[in-house]
């Protein structure tokens, strides 16, 4: 497993484009629960990406990136 950092702000961006998408077709849609229903998981990926836990890893996964690069 690799940490970019940039890698990280990607996968936030993504989630965040796919959440607005999804509201933006929440006022078309005639069923407003399937487009509830799709915009949950970006909601919930953005919340595991949030967590201290995740950000400890993440920069435990840096760390470990630097130091590899370095010994080459």
């Amino acid at each position: 497993m690799r940490a970019h950092p940039r890698a990280l702000s990607s996968l936030v961006v993504s989630f965040l484009i796919f959440f607005i998408g999804t509201l933006l077709t929440l006022g078309f849609s005639p069923k407003t629960d399937f487009s509830l229903m799709t915009g949950f998981p970006s909601l919930i990926a953005l919340w595991l990406l949030n967590t201290r836990r995740f950000r400890g890893l993440w920069k435990r996964l840096c760390v470990m990136r630097r130091r590899r690069t370095r010994r080459r």
